[in-house]
């Protein structure tokens, strides 16, 4: 029997082994139990053996006599979240019953260990798709990491868990295999390339789609020159970029242009390009300087 703080029996049952466990009884799909021994607390809740050593049919007897004395809380009677009269249930199956259970229960969706057909995966992702998952965005308190921390210690993982773990790719130490590899490398190549092409059509379109070159101006075969080459430790910035022609960019590239009044303009006007950088972001998001 369990009571609360105040010694008010709330539920009768019977059982053997570890049964009486108030843990037992919070995943039985009985909510009026679980709610229940919620609001008074695990902690709270005090377990009383009314009878011991009996037998199966004396255990029925008494917990059927116990309940209508104490009487049902949903029936209006008393104060237990028993929502039958008791008498009901069996304990001790034999292995051939278990057996019998088992081949019954085969193909129930809801048995556990059932392995989804592709459709029946194909549906549920279906009907899944859309919704928020309820942990999304949610971090534990310091508490509850302590709680879950506490809990793990001292567990030890099964033999089939650890092989498990060492196939997770986001586990530490994992190797690709080279299938595996050179599609990321594939994968990298592509996103740098079209980044690299996103940043260029910006600084072509910040440099009005022409040659920057003095007295140039050429607006078509134009590519993208860094001031401060790569190999010497240039970075892919606005102030570090500017748009040549293909005949300069190759003359400059070369050295062959040392007409230093020439890369005087080109570089004084990279020294001043984040003031035009600024006004092309502003206007490209409508917003107006004051």
């Amino acid at each position: 029997m369990y009571s609360d703080q105040n010694g008010v029996p709330f539920y009768i049952g019977k059982g053997s082994g570890d049964r009486f466990s108030v843990s037992k009884h919070l995943s039985n799909r009985q909510p009026f139990l679980e709610c229940k021994i919620k609001k008074v607390g695990a902690a709270n809740i005090k377990v009383h053996f009314l009878r011991k050593n009996l037998t199966e049919a004396e255990a029925f007897e008494f917990e059927t006599s116990y309940i209508e004395h104490y009487g049902r809380r949903d029936l209006g009677k008393g104060t237990l979240c028993n929502l039958t009269d008791g008498g009901e249930g069996v304990s001790g199956i034999s292995e051939e019953t278990r057996q019998k259970i088992s081949e019954t229960m085969k193909g129930n969706q809801n048995a556990m260990g059932l392995i989804h057909s592709g459709e029946s995966k194909r549906k549920m992702s279906e009907t899944s798709k859309g919704q928020v998952p309820w942990n999304k965005g949610k971090t534990l308190s310091e508490k509850h990491k302590r709680k879950i921390s506490e809990t793990e210690k001292g567990k030890k993982l099964s033999e089939e868990t650890i092989q498990k773990m060492k196939g997770n790719q986001n586990a530490k130490g994992y190797t690709h295999s080279k299938e595996a590899k050179k599609k990321i490398s594939v994968a990298a190549k592509l996103y740098w390339t079209k980044k690299k092409m996103s940043i260029d059509r910006e600084i072509i379109e910040l440099d009005e789609y022409r040659c920057r070159v003095w007295g140039c101006g050429t607006r078509f075969n134009l590519q993208i020159h860094h001031i401060i080459p790569r190999s010497q430790g240039g970075i892919d910035k606005e102030w570090n970029m500017i748009t040549l022609c293909v005949k300069h960019h190759d003359l400059i590239t070369r050295k062959i242009l040392t007409d230093i009044e020439m890369l005087e303009k080109i570089k004084y006007k990279a020294d001043f390009r984040w003031q035009k950088s600024l006004a092309w972001h502003l206007n490209k998001a409508n917003i107006r300087k004051p």
